[in-house]
């Protein structure tokens, strides 16, 4: 009898610390990659701040870039706690991941779809130059499922920003302004 109570204390132990680590996004990981920092990354471009604008917009246009959407910043204070945007861009996810990360936690190596919202500020230098700034306003990896309203949906879990995605950003709209000054 006793060997029994304690096959089933192992169990319902066992049990807990599995539901505590879910809850608590253990089960996700920390990214494997550089993080970003609270400055995000940059680029200089060779255009005035009117122009460097347009190329944003440009480069985000209809879903273009992983089905993000494009939105004025100012008023998006929603988004994340302390964030109180005065300027810029907002670049929302919709029903498509940025990209997949590699994360290293109690489940081991596994790549997760990550998930992430982004500031996009412009600074003009001089006449023809121009600062882009991109932060990461929240970012999350895809970690299982959950139960939602009408059925499952994907569990998220915070994660530290990438700066891969950041520079990937930055490399788009450099990829867009190539393409506008070539026309």
């Amino acid at each position: 009898m006793r060997v029994q109570w304690i096959i089933v204390g192992i169990i319902l132990t066992g049990g807990v610390g599995f539901g505590l680590a879910w809850v608590t996004s253990e089960l996700a990981g920390n990214p494997t990659l550089p993080v970003s920092d609270a400055n995000g990354s940059e680029r200089m471009i060779a255009v005035g701040e009117s122009q460097a604008l347009s190329v944003i917009s440009n480069t985000f246009r209809l879903f273009h870039y992983h089905d993000m959407m494009l939105s004025d910043a100012p008023g998006s204070d929603y988004l994340a706690p302390n964030w109180h945007p005065t300027n810029g861009f907002v670049l929302l996810p919709t029903v498509s991941i940025v990209g997949t990360v590699p994360t290293k936690g109690i489940l081991g190596n596994r790549r997760l779809g990550y998930v992430a919202t982004f500031h996009i500020t412009t600074t003009p230098l001089a006449t023809n130059k121009t600062k882009i700034t991109v932060r990461t306003v929240t970012s999350k990896v895809l970690d299982g499922i959950a139960l939602g309203h009408g059925g499952t949906v994907a569990n998220t879990a915070s994660v530290a920003p990438i700066r891969q995605e950041e520079e990937n950003i930055l490399k788009a709209i450099e990829v867009e302004l190539d393409s506008e000054m070539r026309k």
